[in-house]
């Protein structure tokens, strides 16, 4: 049930939702983060939220570009920078990655480029490919090998080999 035109809202609604009247009173108020753009396309979303909770939105926080450690694997980092005099990792992104932060020391280096990978083309060229740990080992290593990962690596392998 949308109430709100954005998702934004109907988040913030239905997570308040989940709580009992007792809980509820604890609220102060409701803030909406990683804002980018025009503020003015909010305020009428937000004087309709208000109304519908009886919440004041106490605040908007602006995205901003911080190099902290993210919660989890929902993130910016994993968007791969680009090729060249670099060395190339490729960190393969398996559906239950643990500690994905462990990579952010590899993304700090000068001439490092960390690509996280859900497919693998046979024809890309990476100078290390790393399998992280899981949080759920069988069902990542059934994911890799029905996505076809687990041949490319060893197709790469074997023509490192070659040489």
């Amino acid at each position: 049930m949308i109430l709100i035109e954005g998702g934004v809202y109907d988040a913030l609604y239905g997570t308040v939702m989940l709580f009992d009247e007792a809980e509820r009173s604890y609220f102060k108020g409701l803030i909406i983060n990683k804002m980018r753009g025009n503020l003015d396309v909010l305020k009428e979303g937000n004087e309709k939220l208000e109304k519908l909770l009886n919440e004041p939105m106490v605040g908007i926080l602006p995205y901003l570009e911080m190099d902290i450690e993210d919660e989890d694997s929902i993130t910016e980092r994993f968007k791969a920078r680009g090729y060249g005099d670099y060395l190339n990792i490729a960190v393969i992104r398996l559906p239950s990655l643990s500690n994905f932060t462990d990579f952010a020391a590899l993304e700090r280096m000068e001439g490092v480029n960390i690509h996280y990978l859900t497919s693998f083309k046979k024809d890309s060229s990476y100078d290390l490919i790393i399998i992280p740990g899981s949080k759920n080992t069988i069902e990542d290593l059934r994911w890799l090998k029905k996505s076809g990962i687990t041949d490319s690596i060893i197709e790469a392998e074997k023509m490192i080999l070659r040489f």
